[in-house]
């Protein structure tokens, strides 16, 4: 806060406690209705022809999934950035993917995801 609003603030009588649970007040409005991050978002825009294709591939339900098709699924998901980024652009990158196993440990993940990404990037 500025301290001339807050000087401003402190002359017309409201005390610090005021201060603070309007502010607290103001807070919670905006992070309620959204306006918080309203500028900032944008609705999520799902492909459903790339899900309807990822969900072909053996899975849950459908068999174990094998690497091959761990970099079939690295493929479809690298479409869209293949719109952003050119063939090479980050040539000497160290890719990554990292999760969460059964013990909650981070470990690398999906290994099969990174063949395609290294072969085009």
């Amino acid at each position: 806060m500025r301290v001339d609003l807050y000087e401003k603030l402190m002359r017309a009588g409201a005390s610090r406690r005021d201060v603070l649970k309007g502010a607290a007040s103001m807070a919670a409005i905006a992070a309620a209705s959204g306006a918080g991050l309203g500028a900032l978002t944008r609705p999520a825009a799902a492909d459903d022809s790339l899900r309807a294709k990822i969900l072909q591939i053996p899975g849950v339900g459908k068999g174990q999934p094998t690497d091959a098709d761990f970099q079939k699924v690295g493929e479809l998901c690298l479409e869209a950035t293949k719109a952003n980024v050119k063939e090479g652009e980050f040539a000497g990158v160290e890719l990554t993917f990292m999760g969460l196993n059964n013990q909650n440990l981070h470990n690398v993940l999906f290994r099969g995801f990174l063949k395609p990404w290294e072969a085009y990037t």
